[in-house]
């Protein structure tokens, strides 16, 4: 695992282990954590709407989400990259 994964997973909060240095942002009760609950309430109310489904698990639905993860995750990373050239060229 390189060290933006490394770093990444631990904030997102995918790793067991604890890092104090990169704490878990989507703790319970946490900002993360907050907005994460607000998405989820919103997809089911979509899901219930679009497909009257019940699951949250709307097609269309996960399509938006998941892409809105995939591209958080990319900008994430470029920022990572961007942070640690401008660190080494000091």
């Amino acid at each position: 695992m390189d060290s933006f994964d490394y770093i990444y997973n631990h904030m997102m909060g995918h790793c067991i282990d604890y890092d104090a240095n990169y704490p878990n942002e989507f703790a319970k009760g946490s900002p993360c954590d907050m907005l994460a609950e607000e998405i989820f309430a919103a997809r089911l109310r979509l899901s219930r709407i679009l497909d009257q489904n019940e699951s949250g698990e709307s097609e269309d639905v996960m399509v938006i989400v998941k892409a809105y993860e995939q591209m958080l995750q990319f900008l994430c990373q470029r920022a990572y990259e961007h942070g640690r050239a401008e660190s080494l060229s000091e």
